[in-house]
This record gives structure tokens, C-alpha cells and sequence, in this order.
């Protein structure tokens, strides 16, 4: 009886010092993964921000791109537009001055 109780013991001691090492190889584990969850979240929020300015920047693009189009399409356009309702009320004095030289003036 003593013989199994000996080696009850023995077992103890050894669960204990595994215990004891386990839980350190835990602990390292459990901060490098929590390292790496603090790197992840700081490269989200950094791809985050970038995807935000790229988007404004894609916003003011676009609206710079519609306001040359407006300029440089749409204006002369109706400039041609309302001198041609001025032909047809037989005012044919009626000039449009255009400062480009393609199809549109």
C-alpha cells in the first residue's frame, strides 16, 4: 500500500512541475498571441484610414472630372443652344464666341 501511495505521490509532483511548465509555455503563448491581435488591429485601422482617404480622394476626382466636363462639354453646348433659338426668333445677329477649335467650337 505504501509502494502505491508512493507512487501516487510521485505522480503528483510530476502533473505539478508539468503544470508549472505548461503554464509558462501558456503564458509566452498567450502574449505573443496577444501581440499579435494588438498588430492586427493597428494594420486594420491603418488599412481603414487608407481605404477612407482613397475614397475621398476617388469623391473629389470625380467631382473635379464633372465640373470639366460641365466646363468644357455642357457650356458651350447651350451657348450654341440659345443662339439657335435666337435664329429661329429671326434674330440673326446673334453671335457665339467659342475659344476652342474642335467639333463643339
Amino acid at each position: 500500500m505504501r509502494a502505491v501511495e508512493e507512487v501516487g505521490k510521485g505522480q503528483t509532483m510530476s502533473l505539478q512541475t508539468y503544470n508549472t511548465i505548461i503554464y509558462d509555455y501558456v503564458a509566452d503563448i498567450d502574449n505573443f498571441v496577444a501581440l499579435l491581435a494588438e498588430n492586427t488591429e493597428i494594420k486594420f485601422s491603418h488599412y481603414k484610414n487608407l481605404l477612407f482617404a482613397i475614397f475621398i480622394m476617388a469623391g473629389l476626382l470625380s467631382i473635379g472630372i464633372a465640373v470639366f466636363t460641365k466646363h468644357s462639354l455642357v457650356t458651350p453646348i447651350r451657348r450654341l443652344r440659345d443662339a439657335a433659338r435666337e435664329f429661329t426668333k429671326g434674330n440673326f445677329d446673334t453671335r457665339v464666341m467659342m475659344k476652342s477649335r474642335d467639333e463643339i467650337g
